[in-house]
């Protein structure tokens, strides 16, 4: 008998064969651009929110369901002003609050879960469990630590990392409170899965695994309590950072950046850790099938600590067909 969603991803998690690779995109605009809806009523209505992202997975029938994909969202809830673009593009951030210097504690952080835009998509997330949650699992993303302190700090951040600064490595550490919130919060009402985003850019060569490992090991105690598996999501441009990373406790890496991923499986493999196999941007863009490598990698039964996901958010402007033939390679391992 054939495995539904939920018995693939717990077997995932789990280290069981499966008879495919569950497949998770991370998908948020496309959902907008599929309900015709602008990205900003999206992004702050939890009705609409949690309708897209409902009807984008009955459409193709992949395996579990993000909430959101918007990186802006706790950085927004700590005190960041947001821009609005009309060209269906997530906000951008106009202001860092600590770009001139000082503290998370400087900033209105108390209740954090209930500032900005979070309680709409707590309130999006809630619908998706009540509604869709027993047919498939609910995923929901946490700004990483680093990208939130980025956020915070500005230009400057990256720099002071580099250079050793106690304070940027503190504010990390601070901004691990956050995340740690939200991953409560989104534990309590019922998730199956916390994704937490990363998106170092490409010139970073700090040993991102120092800053991470204390705060992403507090978020993993507390997903592990609910049994709520955790996911990092994240860019590497560096493949002397692949072991530091691998190190670190979490249940699931997805990564994309300039690494090989015959590397990225090498370290699974050393780690007994989950991994993801990413399908490439253009691979969604229509600009060519599905691989016949994709389809070699999932085919057959007994394939574990595998999956397959975007390499970061699906794009918006996601071509309906390419995403009906990367479903259609997930299912029997063959191009249309």
């Amino acid at each position: 008998m054939a495995q539904n969603s939920r018995e693939k991803v717990k077997n995932l998690f789990d280290g069981k064969p499966a008879d495919r690779p569950p497949f998770i995109p991370w998908i948020c605009r496309f959902a907008a651009n599929l309900e015709q809806v602008p990205v900003r009523t999206m992004l702050t209505d939890a009705g609409v929110l949690s309708r897209a992202l409902s009807n984008a997975h009955k459409l193709f029938g992949y395996d579990a369901i993000l909430n959101h994909f918007d990186l802006s969202l706790e950085a927004e809830a700590c005190g960041c002003e947001i821009e609005w673009q009309d060209n269906g593009t997530s906000p951008s951030l106009l202001t860092h609050p600590l770009e001139n210097g000082g503290f998370l504690s400087d900033l209105d952080t108390a209740d954090i879960t209930t500032k900005g835009r979070i309680p709409v998509m707590l309130d999006a997330t809630k619908r998706l469990i009540l509604t869709r949650g027993k047919e498939v699992p609910v995923a929901a993303m946490v700004t990483g630590p680093l990208s939130l302190a980025r956020r915070l700090r500005g230009t400057s951040f990256d720099d002071d990392l580099e250079q050793g600064d106690g304070d940027a490595l503190d504010l990390v550490e601070d901004s691990g409170s956050i995340c740690l919130a939200m991953c409560r919060a989104y534990c309590e009402l019922g998730v199956d899965i916390v994704v937490l985003a990363e998106d170092t850019p490409e010139q970073v060569t700090f040993d991102i695994s120092q800053a991470l490992s204390s705060p992403l090991r507090s978020i993993t105690n507390v997903a592990g309590y609910y049994n709520v598996k955790t996911v990092l999501l994240c860019k590497l441009w560096n493949e002397e950072q692949l072991a530091p990373v691998f190190g670190m406790a979490v249940d699931a890496f997805a990564i994309s950046g300039s690494v090989e991923n015959g590397l990225i499986r090498e370290q699974a493999d050393s780690h007994n850790s989950c991994v993801s196999l990413p399908v490439p941007d253009y691979v969604f863009l229509g600009a060519g099938p599905p691989s016949a490598d994709l389809a070699r990698e999932i085919s057959g039964p007994g394939v574990k600590g595998l999956f397959l996901s975007s390499e970061w958010e699906v794009p918006a402007s996601t071509d309906v067909n390419s995403m009906h033939d990367i479903m259609k390679t997930v299912r029997d391992g063959n191009g249309s």
